[in-house]
């Protein structure tokens, strides 16, 4: 199965803003330049960089994973992120790409056996979805075939993805790994990981 992955991220100076209570701008943006190039370092070791595609509005951030191999899709700024990820989708479709993988760029925890896990339970008619800690969001989607369903990320996006893979009559099944579930959102998610190392 020719398998892609999607990777949405927000300009480095814009993301994680619900921690600025506990972060300057300074410190918020060198810890989101942390999460991008884990995350890409990470999903570079477990799957073809010439199968991902790095969604962005940002410039530096595209021009960086295309300098890893991987395909740059241009976002607007401000723009809607499940329309990204389908025009996104869209391109990978026209690439010859059967299944697809979005995953979030905030998962510290994320390790090359958590993607491997992911792509292993990959069949067609199939969704794997891995939700966040609280069960509401999701932290990593892999449709197949690509295009199977709407992107539904956003508030409650885990039981939209569920009941819209349902929908469509596709199997589903969800993984749960500390790797994908523990993402960074609130300061009380910084307060559990040792994010000092990296600022």
């Amino acid at each position: 199965m020719n398998i892609g992955i999607l990777i949405p991220v927000r300009p480095l100076a814009e993301g994680k803003g619900r921690l600025s209570p506990v972060l300057s701008p300074g410190e918020r943006q060198k810890l989101n330049r942390y999460f991008f190039t884990h995350t890409l370092d990470v999903i570079s070791k477990a799957a073809n960089p010439a199968r991902c595609y790095v969604v962005s509005p940002s410039t530096e951030l595209l021009r960086q994973a295309k300098e890893r191999g991987m395909i740059p899709v241009k976002e607007p700024k401000n723009g809607d992120l499940n329309k990204a990820l389908e025009q996104a989708a869209d391109a990978a479709r026209k690439a010859g790409i059967d299944a697809l993988l979005s995953i979030s760029c905030d998962l510290p925890n994320l390790r090359v056996d958590d993607i491997s896990a992911l792509l292993a339970a990959a069949k067609q008619g199939h969704m794997v979805i891995a939700p966040d800690k609280s069960r509401t969001g999701t932290n990593a989607l892999l449709l197949s075939p690509a295009g199977a369903i709407r992107y539904h990320y956003g508030i409650n996006s885990f039981s939209h993805h569920l009941a819209a893979a349902k929908k469509a009559g596709l199997t589903s099944l969800s993984l749960l790994r500390d790797g994908l579930a523990q993402d960074i959102d609130t300061p009380e998610d910084l307060a559990k990981w040792s994010y000092r190392d990296f600022l």
